[in-house]
């Protein structure tokens, strides 16, 4: 009796409209068993792919296993299940495997005829596997230009027509403006939704699932934040769409993304990174970064510690508040701060604005230029001066962005620079987050030494020595020179008076 083998394959990108609408491998096998059974044959191996595109070109394990037990027989639902193009007709062709379709068609290969009009039906499938994949690019071409949201799942915190959705909507906000400022990573958002039980939408098998750092990364990436789409390297407005973030909001991420991608803002991203001098402050003996400990224990007192034994130790408090309150004095001499920002703000926008515009422009240059037939040579010097041209545009957003860092007090001027007034600086100082002050902190001093005290001292600000950034070491001139000016009336009354006029007077920390 005669055996035949099945084979039935699945792919993802289903067509609708056409017979083949609906039809899961299950109910491929089930037809061809039916089809078997009909001819009074013997059902043989069954081969099944599930998620296999016809368009992809990605392998198929099953088909080239049937290729290897080469079956006389085998029966697919269809030839496009079965045979992709000319190349997987002749691969069956060589292992002598002759194929039945349900609909009543033949892969043969018995004769010299047979072998032709097999190859001929081959070409016709594959040019209309072609056609529909052309017709399919087509609309979703038309639905993008028409402004028509293209997911299969609705987007986090919005309805496919952009309507907001709560609390989606709320946490995508709050989180954005969170990760932005440096107050929040991915990894604790995905953290606090998946607590919350804001899991990822679903369809069917699809979504529905909690979130990773990896994922917020990704959804935060999508265009459709601010109502719009990317079809084939052009972005499209959505039509009637609600954004959830304004653009500077979403180019800030962007630039954040693609910081942690090159590592050139050169600022640790660690969870366990928690503490304020962390990286910053090293031992004056041995030059080694001094690591947070808790003496007595994690309630105890905090103390920024040397990790060689019988090294430097401090108590964390006083040597933090002295950092800050240095920091906070250089700044107070960084002329037209805000205005600065606020132009640094606009710089970064625009240049983003111009990387988007130039990389649309280029990828529809490209796509013209090859089915026009242009030398590869022509298009690979297009390509390289792009290249060159997204190199610069990304130097000048990295240089903006490490501007931007001595940025994050809107309200600098509000800081009182008098003595009396050290703990109302502070508290404005710890209402900033973490990172921010940190950043900060790195914009400025490229380290920060502590040196030996005597055995049972309090902490003293003359143990404290700064490494300046370039950045420092000019605020640090011009807060010198204002220190000095400041001294001109007590050293004049000093010389009067015949005493040491620089009694009482604190010098500015040396610069080095």
């Amino acid at each position: 009796m005669t055996t035949a083998a099945i084979y039935a394959r699945l792919s993802q990108d289903k067509r609708l409209g056409t017979d083949e609408e609906g039809k899961t491998v299950e109910a491929q096998i089930a037809e061809c068993k039916d089809f078997i059974l009909s001819k009074g044959w013997t059902i043989g191996k069954i081969y099944a792919e599930n998620d296999i595109s016809a368009t992809s070109g990605a392998p198929r394990p099953k088909f080239e296993q049937l290729l290897i037990d080469a079956p006389k027989i085998v029966v697919a639902y269809r030839g496009s299940r079965l045979s992709r193009d000319v190349m997987d007709t002749l691969r069956l062709k060589t292992a002598k495997v002759t194929g039945y379709l349900t609909d009543g068609g033949l892969v043969d290969f018995s004769s010299a005829d047979a072998t032709m009009l097999t190859l001929i039906r081959s070409v016709i499938d594959a040019a209309e596997g072609e056609k529909k994949s052309e017709f399919q690019k087509l609309a979703t071409l038309r639905d993008a230009k028409a402004g028509k949201y293209r997911g299969s799942i609705r987007p986090f915190g919005q309805d496919r027509k952009g309507n907001w959705i709560e609390p989606e909507a709320s946490a995508v906000i709050e989180a954005a403006k969170k990760i932005a400022s440096g107050e929040q990573s991915f990894y604790e958002t995905a953290k606090i939704w998946n607590a919350a039980g804001l899991i990822t939408p679903a369809t069917g098998k699809q979504g529905g699932r909690e979130w990773t750092s990896g994922t917020v990364n990704m959804f935060f990436q999508r265009p459709r934040l601010i109502g719009y789409q990317d079809y084939d390297g052009t972005r499209y407005p959505l039509k009637d769409w609600i954004p959830l973030l304004d653009e500077e909001t979403f180019n800030q991420l962007q630039n954040l993304i693609a910081s942690k991608r090159t590592g050139k803002r050169g600022v640790s991203t660690s969870r366990a990174d928690t503490h304020l001098l962390t990286s910053i402050v090293r031992c004056g003996d041995c030059g080694r970064g001094m690591v947070v400990s808790y003496r007595g224990g994690k309630s105890n007192t905090k103390a920024y510690k040397c990790p060689t034994p019988k090294h430097q130790s401090t108590v964390a408090e006083p040597l933090e508040n002295t950092v800050a309150l240095h920091a906070l004095n250089l700044l107070m001499h960084h002329d037209d701060l805000t205005a600065q920002s606020e132009e640094a703000s606009q710089n970064l926008s625009a240049l983003m604005d111009e990387k988007r515009v130039s990389q649309t422009a280029h990828d529809t240059w490209v796509r013209e230029a090859a089915e026009a037939g242009l030398r590869p040579s022509v298009i690979a010097m297009r390509e390289t001066e792009h290249s060159k041209r997204v190199a610069e545009l990304d130097a000048e957003i990295f240089k903006i962005n490490e501007d931007l860092r001595t940025s994050i007090f809107p309200a600098f001027s509000v800081l009182d620079p008098e003595q009396s007034n050290i703990e109302r600086n502070l508290a404005g100082w710890r209402e900033v987050n973490l990172k921010s002050r940190r950043d900060l902190l790195k914009s400025l001093f490229q380290a920060v030494n502590v040196s030996r005290a005597g055995q049972g001292k309090r902490f003293s600000v003359d143990r404290v020595r700064y490494e300046y950034t370039e950045l420092g070491k000019e605020l640090a001139c011009r807060w010198s020179k204002a220190e000095l000016e400041a001294m001109k009336p007590q050293v004049s009354k000093g010389r009067r008076e015949g005493r040491d006029f620089m009694e009482g007077y604190t010098p500015p920390p040396p610069l080095t």
